[in-house]
Formats: C-alpha cells, sequence, structure tokens
C-alpha cells in the first residue's frame, strides 16, 4: 500500500502546476483505492495503515497546497490538518458507489473548485484540544 502512490507522487511533485499535480495524486489514490477496496478496508481494520503508511503521501499533498497557495490557485486558509481529513472524505464516496464506475471523480473537481480562492468565504478556525 505505501509504495503504490510514490510514482504518482513523484509526477504530481515535477508538475509545474500545483493544482493540476494535486488532481493527479488525488486521482491516482481515489482510483487505486476504488480497486483495492477490500483491501484498504482489511489494512484499516487491522492498523496497518498508520502514520508511516500516510506520511509521505500528506507530505506531497501539503507540498502541492503551499505551492499552490502561494501561486494564488489555492486558498490561503487551508492547513496541514485539512489535507487527511479531505482525503477520508473522498475516500469516504467509495463505500457509497458503483465500484465499476469511475464516479469518485465527480467529487474530486467538487473538491478542487472548493480549494479555489474564487468567491471563498473565510473559513471558521479548527478548535484545538488542549
Amino acid at each position: 500500500m505505501a509504495e503504490q502512490p510514490a510514482p504518482a507522487m513523484e509526477r504530481a511533485l515535477a508538475d509545474e502546476d500545483p493544482v493540476r499535480g494535486l488532481a493527479a495524486l488525488l486521482e491516482t489514490t481515489l482510483a487505486m483505492a476504488s480497486r483495492e477496496r477490500d483491501v484498504l478496508a482489511a489494512a484499516k481494520n487491522s492498523g496497518a495503515l498508520g502514520a508511516e503508511v500516510g506520511g509521505a503521501y500528506f507530505d506531497a499533498l501539503m507540498s502541492l497546497v503551499r505551492r499552490g497557495q502561494q501561486a494564488g490557485t489555492l486558498r490561503a486558509d487551508i492547513v496541514p490538518d485539512d489535507i487527511p481529513r479531505l482525503v477520508a472524505m473522498l475516500l469516504s464516496v467509495l463505500w457509497n458507489m458503483d465500484p465499476d464506475t469511475e464516479d469518485w471523480r465527480r467529487y474530486i473537481a467538487l473538491l478542487l473548485d472548493f480549494l479555489s480562492p474564487t468567491g471563498a468565504r473565510p473559513l471558521p478556525p479548527l478548535t484545538r484540544a488542549t
């Protein structure tokens, strides 16, 4: 599981357009998760999907987000804590759709539109546990 997205992460990070790289990496993630739905569920239930598996992946996503923020193509108020939650939101759609479709692409497109600074309203701050 940890090695499958590595080539996609490299391609996404090398893309001159951080939003295009972000979209490609999310598409690869959802395509893999859709194909490997049962393996993903078993790995999650067994605790095999720890921080070491996702660390480099989420670092790559955040790097793309920061580049997009610097370029003014992604909202400035996206924070690192948002990234794993947004990916979890995307993954959650897989359990509610026909596995033989790529309907999950619609939700990536929606998410990318929501991350655009155009017409964005301020986000409420995250509450931190003390």
